[in-house]
Parts: C-alpha cells; structure tokens; sequence
C-alpha cells in the first residue's frame, strides 16, 4: 500500500544504505552532495589506457511516453473512476485545447509531448495511471506534469563500480560527473544531475556497484 501511495504521490520509497526504507521528494532546489571523477572509480587494468568501470547508455525506449492520462477519485462503490486529467494526441501538428486538462500553461505542456514525439521518430505511446489514493484536481494535475517531465525525455543511465569513498551515498542522493576526467561519459552531460537509483556493496571487494540515472530537466519546476 505505501509503495501505492507514493508513486500517486510522485515520493520515492526506497531503502537506504541501512537497508530501512525512507521517504523522499526531489524538489528543484536540490542540488549535488558531490562531483565524482576518475579518482573514486575501479578502473579495468593498471596501465595508463586502464579505462574506468562505468557503462553509459540511454534508458530503454519503450520506458518513454509522449501521452498521458491520469484517472483519479475513485468512486468505491462503483469501481470507477470518476474524474481524468490528460495530455494526449501528441501526433497532431498543432496544438488543439481538447488535447489537455492542463490548467496553467497547457500548450507549453501539450509542446513538450509533441516535441517528444517528433524526437524520437514519431513515437506514439501512453501512460494510464489509475490513482486510487488521489481526489482533488490539484494534487493529479501536479502528478500528470511530473510524468511529462520524467517519462518524455529519454534518460541517461551510468553504472559504475567504485570504492568505499562513496558508502555514504544512498538511493535518492543527487551526484553530478567531471566528464574531464571520466571521458566516458559524454561533455554534454558535465553539470547535470544523476540520482541514485541503486546501491550495492561487495564486502570481500570492498567495491560498491552503484547506478545513476539522469534527472531530466523540469519544464516548470516541478518536484521530481
């Protein structure tokens, strides 16, 4: 049920490094708790081309969306929702206001679905997210532009294998890259954001395998 209602919600429940689960909302101020560079990662070798243990890819595309639909206020007797907030028909070539319940700013937000669909080859995909817990407008027009803004955007995924400097880091923590000296990782991506999303440590190694996605850019600040 908790884990239910934070995805409703736009809250992470995850475990951290003392394996308890813990609450947390990203919000738009938060900022890195370190820059990780080629110092802190296992590298492949001990030669001077030893390379670091990092994969860099993009996040799976069928893990996208350009449509978006939110069904909320459910009636308990009925089994049926009753209220629905959108942003759909990202094919067409102009905005149409039928196209979105958005409130403030609905175009913008219609734009970024578009521009996504045109992005990634005329992608047409949507997510249904049935909220049990969610009765106001509010709250499910706000969960509707943290999908947009998460789930548009093809994000960059980093695993890495490093040493025990990074034992305090925990899944939710924000870290950002020094592509200088980790040129694996490509220059576009110095400054960004990355969350962890996992954290594993190998107690013979002494190693810890962690993975990072990228936090994409929020289209109106909205808490990720």
């Amino acid at each position: 049920m908790i884990a239910d209602i934070c995805q409703q919600f736009a809250i992470i429940y995850a475990p951290n490094v003392e394996g308890k689960n813990k609450l947390f909302a990203l919000e738009p101020s938060d900022s890195p708790v370190k820059t990780i560079d080629n110092t802190t990662v296992k590298m492949q070798g001990n030669d001077v081309n030893a390379m670091p243990m990092i994969k860099v890819a993009p996040v799976p595309m069928d893990t996208l969306y350009t449509n978006f639909i939110v069904n909320y206020r459910l009636n308990r007797a009925t089994g049926n929702y009753e209220k629905q907030k959108y942003c759909i028909n990202s094919h067409l070539s102009n905005y149409d206001p039928d196209s979105t319940t958005i409130e403030e700013n609905p175009e913008t937000w219609w734009q970024v679905c578009r521009d996504a669909y045109v992005k990634y080859g005329n992608y047409d995909k949507t997510l249904t997210l049935d909220c049990s817990y969610i009765v106001d407008d509010s709250t499910a027009e706000h969960l509707l532009k943290w999908l947009i803004d998460y789930f548009s955007y093809r994000k960059l995924k980093i695993e890495m294998t490093g040493f025990l400097d990074h034992v305090d880091l925990e899944v939710g923590d924000i870290v950002n890259f020094d592509t200088t000296t980790l040129e694996i990782i490509p220059s576009a991506y110095e400054g960004k954001s990355f969350m962890v999303v996992s954290w594993r440590l190998n107690p013979s190694t002494c190693e810890i395998k962690i993975d990072f996605m990228e936090i994409p850019e929020r289209t109106s600040g909205v808490a990720l």
